[in-house]
């Protein structure tokens, strides 16, 4: 079968991406808005893509046209995230935080998460994940999903 994606709903590209790219982790990605609040929000689009510099990368879509994620927001005037990855006995304490919550509303007490300091971000880290990668912002990637990809099976 194959798969067009310029044809194809962003909807559509999502599920398929979704259903055969696995298994696949999912991190917390926590940020800081300019007034201090910490969004945390669920990511499977994320993946390490270098190791010199470390790189880790995450694919934030949007809440609708020309409304970004927070989380994307919160990267862009703070320059500043963590990367937790999320154990399969924290599963319903991420679907919470996956809600869309309005602006300002902290994930991570709706979730019943606890915050740690990390060391060389002010971002905070989930407490309970086994893995947290304090990051920086290095650079924004922009492309057009069509054209550039295809699927065949």
């Amino acid at each position: 079968m194959r798969f067009d994606f310029e044809t194809m709903l962003a909807s559509e590209r999502y599920k398929l991406l979704l259903a055969t790219v696995l298994p696949r982790p999912i991190a917390w990605v926590t940020t800081r808005d300019a007034r201090g609040a910490v969004n945390a929000a669920p990511f499977s689009f994320f993946n390490v893509f270098g190791n010199d510099p470390a790189t880790v990368g995450i694919g934030i879509g949007s809440k609708g046209p020309a409304e970004p994620k927070d989380t994307r927001v919160n990267i862009r005037e703070t320059e500043q995230f963590v990367v937790n990855l999320v154990p399969f006995s924290l599963a319903q304490e991420m679907r919470v935080t996956s809600i869309a919550f309005p602006r300002g509303v902290e994930e991570p007490d709706e979730a019943g998460l606890s915050l740690a300091a990390s060391k060389r971000v002010t971002v905070p880290r989930i407490a309970q994940a086994p893995v947290s990668m304090e990051c920086t912002f290095i650079r924004r990637l922009r492309w057009a999903a069509s054209g550039w990809c295809s699927a065949r099976s």
